[in-house]
């Protein structure tokens, strides 16, 4: 239940309340049977409207979870991630600090020069 459905609920609740009453209930049989009407409405008005707010923590905390979920899918992604990037620094520096690599190296800057 949204917060729009519980305003509704309590504006409608209002509409029926009874304007005021040109001949007032004075005998206390009446006013008994008037605040057991109003604490049955009353009562009523707090079940709708604790459903809802029910209904709302529901959503909320099924809408947390999966953001948890989402945040943890995320984190062992970025821990994979990680360990490639570590992964692949380690085979380049191993290739850059290789003896072949290091006697290469001339022929590689002299093809940097001719391709100019």
């Amino acid at each position: 239940m949204t917060i729009k459905e519980t305003d509704a609920i309590a504006h409608d609740h209002d509409a029926t309340l009874p304007s005021a009453d040109p001949d007032p209930v004075t005998s206390p049989a009446d006013l008994r049977t008037a605040y057991a009407r109003l604490a049955r409405e009353r009562d009523a008005l707090e079940e709708r409207v604790e459903a809802g707010l029910r209904y709302r923590l529901d959503t909320a905390e099924t809408t947390l979870l999966k953001v948890r979920q989402r945040v943890e899918g995320l984190k062992d992604k970025l821990k994979d991630e990680k360990t490639a990037r570590i992964a692949a620094e380690r085979r380049l520096k191993a290739l850059t600090t290789s003896t072949s690599w290091r006697i290469t190296a001339p022929l590689r800057n002299l093809s940097r020069i001719l391709k100019r």
